[in-house]
Formats: structure tokens, sequence, C-alpha cells
């Protein structure tokens, strides 16, 4: 199985070279906000996409995001570390755009703004 995944521009992921469609941007957003952070705790993921919900809510919201994206990308591509950190697991992602980015070719490259579509007044990277 091939996963890749594209941030810069237009954000999507292709399973095996098929677009994949996720079910709600929240998820999707969560999925990418996993490839780029690779570790987070379930608070930060609440606190990002779930601002709006009760805390039991927002947990909910995340197990359900989370459910979606194993089912559309398989069940090993996320990893759970006890009660509080989820990560991606990398092992199972063949091509992530961003990390092909090097100060030689950077300047080469039109991608547009990183994560746009997901656009909040929220920031996604440090």
């Amino acid at each position: 199985m091939s996963i890749s995944v594209e941030m810069l521009g237009k954000a999507q992921v292709k399973k095996n070279n098929q677009l994949v469609s996720f079910p709600y941007r929240r998820a999707e957003g969560l999925f990418y906000y996993l490839v780029a952070k690779e570790t987070i705790s379930r608070d930060e993921a609440i606190g990002i996409f779930w601002t709006d919900c009760s805390e039991d809510i927002g947990r909910k919201n995340l197990r359900d995001a989370l459910y979606h994206i194993k089912k559309l990308l398989g069940k090993n591509i996320i990893l759970i570390g006890g009660k509080n950190t989820i990560s991606i697991n990398s092992s199972t992602i063949s091509y992530v755009d961003y990390k092909n980015l090097f100060s030689e070719n950077i300047l080469k490259c039109s991608y547009g703004i990183f994560l746009n579509f997901f656009g909040s007044s929220r920031k996604f990277v440090d």
C-alpha cells in the first residue's frame, strides 16, 4: 500500500495513486496536522479542532475522526500511546511533499501556503 501526502498548495492524500476523500474537514485537518507534527496530545488536538465543543464532546469527536482516518488509510496509520498521545505511523506513508524541500530547491517550488485550505485563526506550525 502506498500513501502520499501533499500539504503545499492544495492539500490532498492519495492511497495507491487514488485520491482519498475524507468524510469531513476536521478529520482531514487532523490527519495533516499529525503528519506535520508526528506526535500530539489528545488535548492539543481537541484544543485546535474542537474548541467550540465541551471537553466530552471534543473527545468523542476526536475518537470519531481517528476512526475515519484509520478506516480510510488503514488501521496502522495512527499509533495511540497510552491515554494521551496520538502519533502518525510514518512508516506507512511513502511520500510527504514538504519533507522534500531543501535550501537548494525551495525557491524553485511554487506550492502556495502550507495547509491553506484549513485556514483558521490558529496556525498549524510553531
